[in-house]
């Protein structure tokens, strides 16, 4: 039986490695073609061990706490955190001097958005997101603050990322087709080729992260001569003359599109950035908390909500001025 009402991790014994499992399972489940077998996974898993159990239990009682209980009907609601690593006011003070603040202020909002959004095929303002099925089939989701071109023609499926993140669902075609009209999502760092795959793309500052799901991906840095694929499970940052070590790429980082931000030791502060992209106004960070863990999957339809339910589980305290304007501080 579950007792008491914090809501991260403090009634059960759930590791980190069990609960970015369950997280893992939660969503495949989400994302599966065919549910019904990803919850018998599920199901299975479960069975294995009472830590699984208390994972998955974890996973629903938080979601009743916020008041956005899992139905099967609607799997596409977000889940809580299964784990916290916390640590007290006085050690989170002691960081102070290695901590920072973004721009210098705290401040976590928006950079400004370059003009060739303003007249892009496709776009979405801050806190939402929009999924749409090209004429190849192709499915792709937006991200908060995303805008894309899009230009098929007979010599080829272009897709131009102009700012923002996506995610795509690559259709199938036939290889004749797949070669006389190839795939291409063009950001300014260079050019994706996906071969058969679901994959993301973020636009960051001067670069572009890659994480693929499945298939492959080849990446052309524009001022590279040769190209790099990156398989399935992995992930890359390129610039226009750089490449990154290949990294662990896994199905939690594309958890938006069900809904959910999801974190893994995650900094607060940059918690707090992820979380600022789904909403509107500015979320500032002091820096004595800045450094302080976060783990697991949160609604980003419920910003607010789980904003005032962290210092259940931190020690913090939210502050807000205005209904654009939150900080978030050490606990008084």
């Amino acid at each position: 039986m579950l007792k008491g009402d914090a809501l991260v991790g403090q009634s059960m014994h759930v590791s980190g490695d069990v609960a970015q499992a369950a997280v893992e399972h939660l969503l495949e489940w989400q994302a599966a073609d065919e549910p019904e077998l990803a919850w018998q996974k599920i199901s299975d898993w479960r069975q294995v061990n009472q830590q699984h159990e208390n994972a998955w239990q974890q996973i629903e009682r938080v979601n009743a706490k916020i008041g956005l209980l899992a139905e099967k009907a609607e799997p596409g609601v977000a889940h809580a955190s299964l784990t916290t690593q916390s640590i007290t006011r006085r050690e989170a003070l002691k960081s102070l001097s290695l901590l920072f603040v973004v721009g210098g202020t705290g401040v976590l909002a928006h950079r400004q958005q370059p003009w060739q959004s303003w007249f892009a095929d496709y776009q979405t303002a801050s806190g939402q997101q929009q999924r749409i099925t090209l004429d190849d089939g192709t499915a792709i989701t937006l991200n908060s603050d995303t805008a894309i071109n899009v230009r098929y023609t007979d010599n080829e499926r272009r897709v131009v990322l102009v700012k923002g993140e996506l995610y795509v669902r690559t259709a199938t075609v036939s290889s004749d087709e797949a070669v006389r009209r190839p795939f291409i999502v063009e950001v300014a760092s260079g050019e994706l080729r996906p071969l058969g795959t679901r994959f993301s793309a973020r636009v960051l500052h001067n670069s572009c992260r890659v994480a693929v799901y499945q298939g492959r991906v080849q990446i052309q840095a524009a001022e590279q001569e040769k190209p790099v694929i990156i398989e399935s499970g992995h992930s890359m940052v390129f610039s226009k003359t750089k490449l990154s070590s290949i990294q662990t790429a896994t199905e939690a980082e594309a958890a938006w599109i069900q809904g959910m931000v999801s974190a893994n030791g995650m900094r607060l502060q940059d918690f707090l950035i992820e979380l600022s992209r789904h909403r509107s106004g500015i979320i500032q960070c002091d820096p004595a908390v800045a450094d302080l863990k976060v783990s697991g999957t949160y609604p980003i339809n419920k910003v607010d909500t789980v904003l005032y339910a962290l210092p259940q589980s931190l020690p913090i305290e939210v502050q807000t001025f205005t209904r654009y304007w939150a900080r978030v501080a050490p606990a008084s």
